[in-house]
Parts: structure tokens; C-alpha cells; sequence
């Protein structure tokens, strides 16, 4: 889960690898567009996936699924302010100005987790996250 953040241009290679195996999985042309050959066979891209465990990771800390130790990774909105609000049990994301930070595991994490509609991110089970989150994914192909 790791390796897969970082800048794109070092995944490179094994997105393109990824591309190559599912035209030939497929049997499709060696230039055929892959999005929709990802549609067909219903699986992720390289950096969807890591995008997908990410997402689990954060799914399981709302739920306090995590060991006692990762559960301190973030600090939630209500010890941040006072004020009750829709997001107050909500992991606070701290602004950084510095890319590498911005790139970082917990703030990726946090981002992805935002842009997920409600009813995604309240799924009952963690299956049923990931399932919502994976077909939500391959629609955007």
C-alpha cells in the first residue's frame, strides 16, 4: 500500500506492464484504449487499488477496527472546535503547503475518504464498503 504513493512518473512502468497484461488477457489490440478492457473485466488500476486499501484503512479506523496503537493516527474534528457539526466525528485534516506532505499516506488517505459520497462511506460492513468503492471506481472509466 505504500509503494503506491508516490509521484505518478514512478509507477510508470508497472502501469504500463498492468496495460500491456490486460490487452493480452482480453485479447485486445496492443494500442486498444484499456478503459474500457478495466469495465470489462471489472478490476482496478494500479493506482485505484492502492486508492482502494487506502480507503479500507480509513474505513476501519471510523469503525475502531484498527489495533489500539493506529488509532491515535489522526485527531477528530470534535478536539479540534467546539461547535457541533455534520463532520465533528470526522478525522481533521491538517493544511500543509509542502508536496511531500500532501502526498503522504494519512493525507492521501483522508482525501480519498472525503470524496466519497455518504452512503459509501456508511456502509454496513467493511465488504460492502469495498464493493461500493470498487463499482463507484470502475464507473468513472
Amino acid at each position: 500500500m505504500h509503494w503506491g504513493v508516490t509521484y505518478n512518473y514512478n509507477l510508470t512502468k508497472i502501469s504500463t506492464l498492468q496495460n500491456k497484461c490486460l490487452r493480452i488477457i482480453t485479447r485486445s489490440k496492443y494500442n486498444a484504449p484499456t478503459n474500457p478492457l478495466y469495465v470489462e473485466v471489472k478490476t482496478l488500476k494500479l493506482n485505484d487499488i492502492t486508492k482502494l486499501e487506502m480507503l479500507k484503512f480509513i474505513y476501519d479506523y471510523q469503525k475502531s477496527n484498527l489495533p489500539a496503537s493506529l488509532l491515535n493516527l489522526f485527531q477528530l474534528n470534535e478536539n479540534i472546535h467546539d461547535h457541533n457539526t455534520r463532520a465533528t466525528r470526522d478525522p481533521h485534516v491538517t493544511r500543509y503547503n509542502y508536496k511531500m506532505v500532501g502526498n503522504s499516506f494519512l493525507h492521501k488517505s483522508l482525501e480519498y475518504w472525503f470524496s466519497l459520497s455518504a452512503e459509501i462511506r456508511n456502509s454496513p460492513s467493511r465488504h460492502s464498503f469495498s464493493k461500493n468503492v470498487k463499482k463507484s471506481i470502475i464507473a468513472s472509466y
